[in-house]
């Protein structure tokens, strides 16, 4: 279950990515990683990156080969280190989030999305930046939801995305699915 769990938040919140038809799983996707994310941070919130931007990011070896000219091999590299690098995003997240849950005695639900956002924002302008794969990306399809895009960014819509993931978890925990 430690492996499983995250992966499963990976394999859902890609699925949530346009071109799936699933947006809507963004809003619950992340709930097996929230649920045993405090026994392994680090391993649970990495596992769930890895899956989450090897599929997410897929594209990236056509464009490497057929537009950049790379050697396909040296495009699977290259392709596995940024999967790599961008989930180590991720597991920075949930080691943090845990870290201030356990400091500040607050509740890990309203830790991480604030962490979240913070990471979100330092992965899409940190050493020139990768803003591809943002959460609030997956809903793309609910324009009532990303319009607010044009006054906050897109962290307004991770900001969305998180209270909906509230509603959805709140939900789980009343009806003890």
């Amino acid at each position: 279950m430690p492996v499983i769990a995250p992966a499963l938040s990976g394999l859902l919140l890609a699925l949530a990515f346009p071109g799936c038809g699933f947006a809507w799983l963004a809003w619950g996707a992340l709930i097996p990683l929230f649920l045993v994310m405090e026994a392994k941070p680090w391993r649970s919130g990495f596992i769930a990156g890895v899956v989450f931007f090897a599929i997410a990011l897929y594209w990236l070896n056509t464009v490497m080969v057929t537009f950049g000219q790379l050697p396909l091999a040296l495009s699977i590299v290259v392709y596995l280190l940024l999967v790599i690098y961008l989930a180590a995003y991720w597991g920075a997240i949930c080691w943090c989030a845990c870290r201030i849950r356990q400091r500040l005695n607050l509740p890990l639900i309203l830790v991480l999305p604030i962490v979240w956002i913070v990471f979100e924002y330092l992965r899409t302008y940190l050493l020139t930046g990768f803003p591809w794969a943002n959460i609030a990306y997956s809903q793309a399809p609910y324009l009532s939801l990303i319009q607010g895009a044009d006054l906050a960014g897109c962290f307004l819509g991770d900001w969305l995305v998180w209270l909906l993931f509230f509603g959805c978890l709140i939900s789980v925990m009343v009806t003890g699915a």
